[in-house]
């Protein structure tokens, strides 16, 4: 892998606010992993391109992929990072259903939204999937894990997560919506 690749981007400060405003439109779901990871190779192939001219640097479409990679998931990491969240606040999760009338399958998509401390609210969406009952809490929570808003939960050997921390969230449940009211797209 060309390390240096990686290194040119990250460093780049001139790309620094658009790699940022990036991670944060996909964090808050105005951008899909797929298009977010787009724009980041954009940049990426942009950096290979001056490496390129410079120093002559030969790079293979695995380093492309691994630095794009690497980049999307830094910036994600990094934009989570800046994002204090006020200690006294619960974290909000909107949920909206839909029942597939043909299939007889629920579905659910679902908001969810923490209040920082420099006064704004930051949310992302947990995508349109399968799924009934209290499933969307629980994919909430593993949503707010994986995003490092709380910390991994002790699991079972099959794979549950023991003693939720449930007292940390308030969900709102809007029940049955059009389709074309999910949250995500």
């Amino acid at each position: 892998m060309n390390s240096t690749l990686h290194l040119n981007v990250i460093n780049d400060g001139a790309t620094y606010a658009r790699r940022r405003h990036l991670a944060f439109a996909y964090i808050e779901g105005a951008r899909t992993w797929a298009e977010y990871r787009s724009a980041i190779r954009a940049l990426c192939v942009t950096a290979a391109n001056n490496a390129r001219a410079m120093f002559g640097d030969k790079i293979t479409s695995a380093d492309m992929k691994a630095c794009t990679d690497q980049v999307a998931e830094y910036m994600v990491a990094h934009a989570w990072e800046c994002i204090n969240i006020k200690p006294e606040t619960k974290i909000r999760g909107v949920i909206r259903r839909w029942h597939d009338g043909f299939c007889g399958n629920s579905y659910f998509s679902a908001r969810v939204t923490v209040e920082c401390t420099d006064g704004h609210e930051r949310s992302f969406c947990v995508p349109f999937q399968y799924g009934y009952g209290n499933q969307p809490e629980w994919e909430i929570l593993r949503e707010c894990i994986n995003h490092g808003l709380i910390a991994p939960c002790e699991r079972y050997p099959s794979g549950g997560i023991k003693d939720a921390p449930w007292e940390l969230f308030a969900f709102e449940d809007q029940g049955f919506m059009k389709k074309s009211q999910r949250f995500g797209g």
